[in-house]
């Protein structure tokens, strides 16, 4: 029964696969054919939100103008966060942000000790 227990724990400390994620937030909003809203949230760490909108342009033609932002978890823990704009000037990064403090899995978050894990995993309390 430990041996069951501790594989399980160490199973939910290594996170999800992104082919287990969930969807956590869904919002699609659409006033065809002037404007559009849409975001998204899921368990993986992924995020996007999009706003469009037809204006007129300098050259007084109708254009969609768009303004977004992405997030995604890179390999190397870190959190990066994309702006973008897209527009008869096409797609343009507006700003890249990388948040460096490290990734931690939800587990660890809640403060357990590693000691406290090594005695789940058999090594003793010190």
């Amino acid at each position: 029964m430990r041996n069951i227990f501790i594989l399980v724990l160490l199973s939910w400390c290594n996170g999800e696969d992104d082919h287990d994620a969930k969807i956590l937030q869904l919002k699609i909003e659409n006033d065809n054919p002037k404007k559009y809203h849409f975001k998204f949230e899921t368990s993986n760490g992924i995020y996007r939100e999009e706003y469009g909108e037809l204006v007129l342009s300098e050259s007084n033609e109708e254009i969609m103008v768009v303004h977004g932002k992405y997030s995604y978890m890179g390999s190397d823990g870190s959190m990066y966060i994309v702006k973008y704009t897209a527009d008869d000037n096409g797609y343009v990064v507006e700003n890249i942000d990388k948040d460096t403090g490290t990734y931690t899995t939800p587990f660890i978050s809640k403060g357990i000790s590693g000691n406290a894990i090594k005695s789940l995993q058999g090594g003793g309390l010190g």
